[in-house]
């Protein structure tokens, strides 16, 4: 699993200049890439919180695709696996935009400043 995450992050890195051309189009090979990347997100978060996160992760993902069939309140038109898989993986509202920058920035802070804390002895 561990191979497989690096291989679909580090993808991103082999082929930046392919994905900036072809943005909007992804080939067989970036879809999976996105995939495998998406999944294996969701597996970390269940060993790390439990259900809770994952589960409402993929009610919310499954509403994307459920959209059509759904009551007229919170019916839409529904969204290709393409889309959904491309606006999470690459997009500034999805794994590698906002949710990388809280946790390099404020998250690491906070860790940062806990464990010199810890270090020199002004934690209980």
């Amino acid at each position: 699993m561990s191979i497989a995450g690096f291989v679909s992050v580090f993808y991103i890195f082999i082929e930046y200049e392919e994905l900036v051309r072809r943005i909007g189009q992804p080939n067989t090979l970036d879809l999976v890439m996105r995939v495998i990347a998406i999944l294996l997100i969701l597996e970390a978060a269940r060993r790390a919180f439990g259900w809770i996160l994952p589960g409402v992760t993929i009610v919310f993902i499954a509403y994307a695709f459920l959209g059509p069939y759904l009551f007229d309140a919170i019916a839409h038109r529904g969204y290709t696996l393409r889309r959904v898989v491309g606006h999470l993986y690459l997009t500034g509202e999805g794994i590698f935009g906002i949710p990388i920058g809280v946790c390099a920035t404020i998250v690491f802070g906070f860790v940062l400043f806990g464990a010199f804390f810890q270090e020199v002895g002004a934690s209980m």
